[in-house]
């Protein structure tokens, strides 16, 4: 079995960003935050305390999880122990070449400019395990429009708005039933041979979507969700939705805190009825409007109690000041953090701070600076 390596207020004082987009590396839990701004790279126990640092310009991008791996400029990945700050090419270990024209690193998975997908496989060289990124089949579903993966699966939206999953299938979230949890993306079985290699066939089955097409999609370890193309009510989320640590023995509610097929979130706490972005935490799934609220569905802050834990409701969170066009939201170290712009100038980054002697109350939107 191939191991989890991978897991997946004011306005920006100081400098002027730059015309360069930021791009902030998602987590939650524990480790350093990390933080790229055209070439440059920030780094800091906080992203209230990131500074630029100059030992990570030798890599393109982070993927935060189990390790922290990322894609370098010599166009390989290595992998570090998620502690270890990842200054030198010649640490860590290898995990092979990215293929060319490749654009964004997902971890196990690549997407290259030219659409394609390739994710990793591993195989035995003599007495030694090593691993290569394998070209995924993706003929059957045409031209691929969003891709999102997460340590162990992996969805993709293609341009009809459809979406197809693979991988680890713990609670459902392939879309394609809970049981058993490790699937093979065509038939169910061994998750080990699910890394979309070459042999192996892709998954044609869609997700449930009842006629819905998608704008969207966004995975994070146990959970998947996505956008519909809906006036309203437009959030889907499956797989494991709110906590069940302590529910195992309790199917009935067990089944009812993960879903097969995608769940709708009751936005009723959304004026417009329908969010324009979202992103998929752990337990958790955040989105905003077209006006810069932002809302949460799932667990945030204090689990609720067991029987509220059937509700998913999306509710209030925060708010990034007027004028501010949200481009993504990112969740990183418990929190999010909205990247965007006011009309005319750079991007900036808002991010949400819990008032920890009230961990139940709404947060505030504080703008970070960048030295």
């Amino acid at each position: 079995m191939m191991p989890k390596i991978f897991f997946l207020f004011c306005v920006l004082a100081g400098t002027v960003l730059g015309a360069s987009e930021l791009e902030l590396v998602s987590h939650f839990g524990g480790g350093r935050v990390y933080l790229r701004r055209g070439s440059d790279w920030y780094a800091g126990a906080t992203v209230w305390s990131l500074k630029r640092d100059p030992g990570l310009a030798h890599l393109k991008q982070i993927q935060v999880g189990a390790d922290l791996c990322a894609w370098t400029n010599e166009n390989e990945v290595r992998c570090w122990d998620s502690q270890v700050h990842p200054s030198a090419v010649g640490k860590g270990r290898s995990l092979g070449a990215v293929p060319e024209l490749t654009k964004h690193f997902h971890g196990y998975c690549l997407e290259t400019k030219a659409a394609e997908i390739f994710c990793l496989q591993s195989f035995i060289d003599g007495n030694e395990l090593k691993y290569r990124y394998e070209k995924v089949d993706t003929k059957a579903l045409g031209t691929i429009a969003a891709v999102s993966a997460s340590a162990t699966h992996i969805c993709v939206q293609n341009a009809r708005g459809k979406i197809f999953c693979w991988g680890e299938n713990y609670g459902g979230k392939l879309g394609t039933g809970g049981y058993p949890f490790f699937q093979r993306p065509e038939e169910g079985g061994d998750w080990s041979v699910t890394y979309a290699t070459a042999g192996i066939p892709f998954p044609t089955r869609e997700i449930e979507s009842y006629g819905k097409t998608f704008a969207g999609v966004s995975v994070y370890a146990n959970t998947s969700c996505a956008l519909s193309d809906e006036l309203k009510n437009n959030v889907y989320c499956w797989g494991r939705l709110l906590d069940t640590s302590n529910l195992y023995m309790e199917f009935q509610l067990f089944s009812q805190t993960t879903s097969s097929i995608p769940r709708g979130v009751d936005l009723s706490a959304v004026p417009a009825g329908r969010v324009d972005g979202i992103v998929a935490g752990p337990l958790v799934g955040f989105g905003h409007d077209e006006v810069g609220r932002i809302y949460f569905w799932g667990e945030y802050g204090t689990p609720p109690a067991t029987s509220q834990r059937l509700a998913f409701k999306a509710q209030a969170m925060a708010e990034v000041p007027a004028g501010f066009s949200i481009r993504k939201l990112v969740p990183v170290q418990g929190e999010v953090c909205a990247i965007g712009a006011f009309e005319g100038q750079a991007e900036q980054m808002y991010c949400t701070r819990r008032p920890w002697d009230n961990p139940a109350g709404r947060p505030e939107m504080v703008g970070v600076t960048l030295p």
